[in-house]
């Protein structure tokens, strides 16, 4: 199965990241447990990172398309509700067969 593990843009990490020249870049280390378990039950992984590789919601569209996801998990602690809400109506938008999974 393809999974695709999504941590949204969130707008606050990039005028953070702007301000604080050499900011350092935090990874989403709860996706990455989650992607090295579903690895070694042989699922195929994909993590993005919308706000350390600079994606809007364009290119997070075409990445979702490319890779042909069976189910894509989305961040969604508070402050990012809304925009993983919006992610999962993309992530629909391109396949409605896609399963989502909101978490954090």
């Amino acid at each position: 199965m393809r999974v695709v593990l999504i941590a949204v843009p969130y707008r606050l990490y990039e005028v953070y990241r702007e301000a604080c020249i050499g900011a350092p870049v935090l990874p989403p280390v709860g996706l990455a447990y989650i992607a090295s378990r579903l690895k070694k039950d042989g699922h195929e992984v994909s993590i993005i990172d919308c706000s350390t590789e600079g994606l809007g919601m364009r290119e997070l569209k075409d990445r979702i398309r490319l890779f042909n996801p069976h189910v894509a998990g989305i961040t969604a602690n508070s402050p990012l509700y809304c925009r993983a809400l919006e992610t999962a109506r993309l992530i629909k938008g391109v396949d409605s067969n896609i399963k989502i999974v909101l978490g954090g």
